[in-house]
């Protein structure tokens, strides 16, 4: 989630003479030399760490390369039973030093890929390379390696190594490097699973391809661009499901319906644009007024659904069919003879928590005084198309779909479990990746995108192949008629999280590499379905998307990371051109860093639209934005913010960290209390987990035997008195940072 900034080239006290890039190296291989030395970095960090040696056996790399010589303000640890090497800054000059064998290139085919897993929350930003000895004044910058929250796979192909660059080392030109950590005093990147093999037939023909592949997605990501920017002479003005038929409403000028022209309407599905995607079959022809003006009413039946469809205005020259207005969401849904959820009273501030599971039980939850709590939802085998067994037979939408009532079950236990301790329930709709899920069955592959790499632990759903689209609207119509039964209050949820993270999409939502028009088209539409679904069964449901703290930082891995801010924007004008919908934030403030939970302290945030981060410090930001005229909904309504995932790491035998946990809690609540846009903060998370990498965010310690949830920590007692009389005894016990 961290952002990344660049590390002035730093004095070396042992410099005598100026290394840099070989001189006669073109300035048109800077690029590729850059790029070798992230390969160069990682084979050096790999000393340290086990090699998995892939299954072709022709595979020549042996565990002795790269020879470790010396450090400084830099620790250096190996876990054998976690197979992993955590390396620690502990200085403002942490670096490490190798010797380089010539010979070990030589091994290395130029088909090779390199592939290794990392985890590192604060991310390793300002690397710098030094050849040697003696070592340079002058150093070589790499961008890095990104933030990562969770086991993250990357990959380099070492046919990005020069020609020039290979002969120098394998001449052992120069035979040592020196690997500086940037200039931040406790960061920690843990390093496992270093592989090198041969690249395989698909990664070969994308080294091939992928120059046209990049100018093809451009282009795609031009057309939505311009899509969205053009201007159409005719438009419709609303879009209303009601239970028998759909309402439509729009004007089309005399310039356009003249006898050489007929215009009619056509129903739309998924993320395409412009002229392509359209249904001829579901023509309605049109015949405005004399005012240009039409209101049509087109017949449905009780199985025709209307999640993530749209209507757009076509007309015919009797050679060609051509788009004469935007599309239009159903945008609105009519509860006529319906029973549905009375409205519940507005939260603001709400004390909340995360990964309500079923571990928990409410009377286990209820003395927090909780209002609110996410529950995360694994939507890739909720249901199939097939028979099986423990599978239920169930019509959706006229269709026979399977459910897995076992899974569903799960889910309501946890979701009641919610609802019982008195909170208002989100529930974070996750595509699972199957080639990261250990496992997964066919299902996952079917309803995950087809770019999706395999390094993200989620995936962006499959909206452009039928069955698999087909499929998502099934299971988010499964959800909305559980979840929206007015006759089971105890499994009521009103607000439905899209996804996770998406502006770290490589990693929490992954599509593969795209351009951010592409890439928002398709979550966009996904927003549109999950919104159709659960409004359309409760009128109090609301979706959300999904924000890290990266609210402006300079995207340092095209078409992988975006901006949220650059997101927001953007959804506003795909609502400003094709029907607004009352759509939230779920916003993550951690602290600049993770491991540190003094975020009054964060550096790299300011009080400006431009601020590169949005943490707990500088949240107002966030609140005056959604605040902006251009935020509004289309009736002039504040869109809600749900502080949906963030937590203060504070292992359980360290005092210090454990006390300002307490001070972070009450200074976070100082902030929210302040800011009208903020429904609830949902605390991430209520135990230690022993999968994050070693941050322990939770309220309580890890679970064990002696301690079903884990032993409380301070901030659990603490978290019990926000909102009560003895949250005032506790802040005269602990100096809470004031407020900016």
């Amino acid at each position: 989630m961290l952002s990344k900034s660049s590390s002035s080239t730093r004095r070396d006290s042992d410099a005598s003479s100026t290394f840099g890039p070989p001189s006669d190296v073109k300035r048109d291989d800077v690029l590729l030399i850059v790029r070798f030395l992230q390969i160069t970095l990682i084979l050096a960090l790999a000393s340290f760490a086990d090699y998995a040696i892939a299954a072709d056996p022709t595979i020549l790399w042996s565990t002795n390369g790269g020879v470790y010589d010396g450090v400084n303000d830099l620790s250096i640890t190996r876990d054998a039973s976690a197979r992993e090497t955590i390396f620690r800054t502990r200085g403002n000059d942490p670096y490490v030093l190798f010797d380089l064998v010539g010979s070990h290139v030589k091994q290395i085919s130029r088909d090779d890929v390199l592939e290794f897993q990392y985890f590192c929350p604060d991310g390793v930003d300002g690397l710098q390379v030094r050849f040697g000895p003696p070592f340079s004044q002058v150093a070589i910058d790499l961008p890095g390696l990104p933030a990562a929250e969770a086991w993250t796979r990357e990959s380099f192909r070492l046919a990005d190594l020069p020609d020039e660059m290979s002969r120098r080392l394998r001449n052992e030109m120069t035979n040592r490097i020196r690997i500086d950590f940037g200039r931040r005093n406790d960061i920690t990147l843990r390093i496992r699973s270093i592989t090198i093999r041969h690249a395989n037939a698909v990664e070969l023909a994308e080294q091939q391809q992928e120059k046209q592949w990049r100018q093809r997605l451009q282009k795609s990501a031009d057309t939505i661009t311009q899509y969205y920017q053009q201007s159409f002479t005719c438009r419709i003005d609303s879009v209303v499901a009601q239970t028998k038929s759909v309402k439509v409403t729009g004007i089309i000028p005399n310039a356009t319906s003249h006898d050489s022209k007929t215009t009619f309407l056509l129903r739309r599905f998924g993320p395409t644009v412009g002229a392509s995607g359209h249904q001829e079959e579901t023509a309605v022809p049109i015949t405005p007024d004399r005012d240009g003006r039409f209101d049509l009413n087109i017949p449905r039946t009780i199985d025709d659904h209307v999640s993530g469809i749209r209507f757009q205005i076509f007309a015919s020259d009797g050679t060609q069919v051509f788009p004469v207005s935007h599309a239009h969401y159903v945008g609105d849904f009519g509860y006529e003879n319906r029973e549905t959820f009375s409205a519940l009273p507005k939260l603001h501030a709400a004390k909340g928590l995360t990964c309500v599971s079923n571990r928990w039980t409410a009377d286990d939850l209820k003395p927090l005084g909780l209002k609110h709590g996410t529950v995360n939802v694994l939507l890739a085998e909720l249901l199939c198309s097939q028979p099986g067994p423990g599978l239920q037979p169930t019509l959706i939408h006229g269709t026979q779909w399977y459910v897995d009532e076992r899974r569903l079950i799960g889910l309501d236990k946890r979701v009641m479990t919610a609802v019982d301790a008195g909170m208002r329930v989100a529930c974070t709709l996750l595509v699972q990746n199957q080639q990261q899920t250990q496992g997964a069955t066919q299902l996952s592959a079917l309803l995950r995108h087809p770019s999706a790499d395999p390094t993200g632990v989620y995936a962006m759903p499959n909206l452009i192949d039928e069955d698999s689209a087909q499929r998502y609207v099934a299971t988010l119509s499964l959800l909305a008629d559980r979840y929206g039964d007015p006759k089971n209050p105890r499994r009521r949820v009103d607000h439905w999280i899209v996804h996770n993270e998406v502006d770290y999409g490589w990693q929490w939502t992954n599509m593969g590499r795209q351009p951010l028009p592409t890439y928002m088209q398709h979550y966009y539409a996904s927003m549109r379905i999950v919104d159709a679904a659960v409004r359309s069964r409760n009128p109090h449901a609301r979706v959300f998307i999904s924000l890290t703290h990266r609210w402006n930082v300079p995207d340092d891995r095209p078409w992988k990371t975006y901006s949220p801010r650059d997101m927001l924007h953007w959804l506003v004008r795909a609502c400003q051109v094709e029907g607004d919908f009352p759509w939230g934030i779920a916003y993550h403030p951690y602290p600049q860093s993770l491991w540190k939970s003094d975020t009054w302290n964060d550096t790299s945030v300011n009080d400006s639209f431009d601020t590169p981060l949005i943490t707990i410090k500088n949240l107002q930001v966030l609140d005056r934005f959604v605040h902006s005229q251009e935020m509004l909904t289309r009736d002039g309504k504040l869109r809600p913010v749900i502080l949906s995932e963030q937590g203060f790491h504070a292992p359980a035998g360290d005092t210090d960290a454990l006390k300002r946990q307490q001070q972070a809690l009450l200074y976070t609540f100082d902030k929210i209390r302040q800011l009208p846009s903020i429904l609830a903060f949902d605390y991430h998370r209520p135990s230690d987990h022993p999968n994050e990498g070693g941050l322990m965010l939770g309220l309580r310690g890890l679970p064990n035997e002696q301690h079903r949830l884990g032993r409380p920590k301070p901030a659990w007692q603490l978290y019990h008195a926000i909102d009560t009389p003895a949250e005032d005894e506790w802040r005269d016990s602990i100096a809470v940072p004031s407020l900016e």
